[in-house]
């Protein structure tokens, strides 16, 4: 499976894990107020009307689907990537899940930083948290 920005913004990927979760996987999702709360904390966070940082690694790179402004080489410490994180989506199905690298604690990861504008920054973060489950 293929991900574009248009398949975040029409809500396919909650729409690939709900087909899923109909078949017996367990998933745990936000519901619609759980993400906004969750944003709103990570936005009081953040100054006024400031730019962000994300770090991304792995696809991230060369597919980051979000709006960013700058784009730099960065590194993590105290995280890894390792073939931790079950995958239902792409790389397998409900009934055959398939390992995707993800971050574990410990040592480092090169990746890179994506800077996005202010005007930006809620629209961008919320694509990015809602298309995140675990």
């Amino acid at each position: 499976m293929s991900l574009s920005r248009s398949d975040l913004e029409a809500g396919n990927i909650q729409t690939r894990l709900l087909e899923a979760s109909h078949s017996g996987i367990k998933l745990t999702t936000l519901s619609e107020d759980e993400l906004q709360r969750s944003l709103d904390e990570t936005l009081q966070q953040q100054p006024p009307n400031s730019d962000i940082w994300i770090f991304a690694y792995g696809s991230l790179i060369w597919n980051p689907l979000i709006a960013y402004v700058e784009r730099r080489a960065g590194i993590v410490y105290g995280w890894h990537r390792r073939f931790c994180t079950w995958m239902i989506l792409g790389r397998g199905t409900p009934d055959n899940p398939g390992l995707l690298l993800g971050l574990d604690r410990g040592g480092s990861c090169h990746g890179v930083i994506y800077r996005i504008a202010a005007a930006d920054v809620p629209s961008e973060l919320y694509q990015v948290r809602m298309n995140t489950y675990n």
